[in-house]
């Protein structure tokens, strides 16, 4: 098994990702997003025209984000918050595409990149964050990278990040011997009423089933 820091990745971390099959329209006033490069727009109320607030690779080299594959969470100040799959500045990411971003937008489209993947050596604060967040109870955003961690470069991670961008890894999937507390988050994250959040991975070390796990809304110490 590859340990981050001990091995030189020979595959690069994107040829790990699945491809997304499709995406569904929301049919709420928070938004729409739509693949390739990406745009976050807004229906009017009765649905004949459409707003576009922002489109996804305005800036140099995609830093401010590429493909929005998840739909947008309204966060208790009012504004939207969300993930791109590539983009963003991650001085780590060896992806050209780029490794992933976490932005807020504001209801006029003013966009905001809160955090940008693989800006950590090896990429163990994750990369790729194909699914959306979630907002905790604390206030703080939830969410899951496919890749990254770590404990092993293609375990992927569940992590914390704060209203103004403070990124936190929470846990770094392959943590455990033969990936038995599983591999590759695809999908994101609930809060249950008992204040954990609940989550699936792509796989682990029964490639049959999905390994289901819970963690603490704080990081363990």
């Amino acid at each position: 098994m590859t340990r981050l820091g001990r091995t030189v990745l020979t595959e690069p971390l994107e040829a790990r990702i699945p491809r997304k099959r499709s995406v569904k329209a929301s049919t709420a006033l928070a938004a729409l997003v739509a693949l390739g490069l990406g745009l976050v727009a807004v229906p009017s109320a009765n649905a004949q025209s459409l707003t576009t607030l922002y489109s996804f690779c305005s800036q140099s080299g995609c830093t401010d984000g590429q493909a929005p594959f998840a739909g947008l969470v309204q966060g208790m100040d009012g504004d939207f918050y969300g993930t791109t799959a590539f983009g963003g500045s991650g001085a780590y990411c060896n992806d050209q595409r780029g490794c992933g971003t976490v932005f807020r937008i504001t209801s006029t489209g003013a966009l905001t990149t809160l955090y940008s993947f693989c800006s950590q050596s090896g990429c163990t604060d994750g990369a790729y964050p194909n699914a959306g967040l979630v907002q905790g109870s604390d206030g703080n955003f939830y969410g899951t990278t496919y890749v990254g961690g770590t404990a092993f470069a293609y375990g992927g991670t569940i992590f914390k990040v704060t209203p103004g961008g403070s990124l936190t890894t929470v846990y770094s999937f392959c943590s455990q011997s033969g990936c038995s507390d599983g591999q590759g988050p695809y999908a994101g994250l609930v809060q249950g009423s008992d204040g954990s959040f609940y989550g699936t991975t792509d796989s682990g070390e029964d490639p049959t089933k999905m390994a289901q796990y819970s963690r603490s809304r704080r990081p363990a110490h």
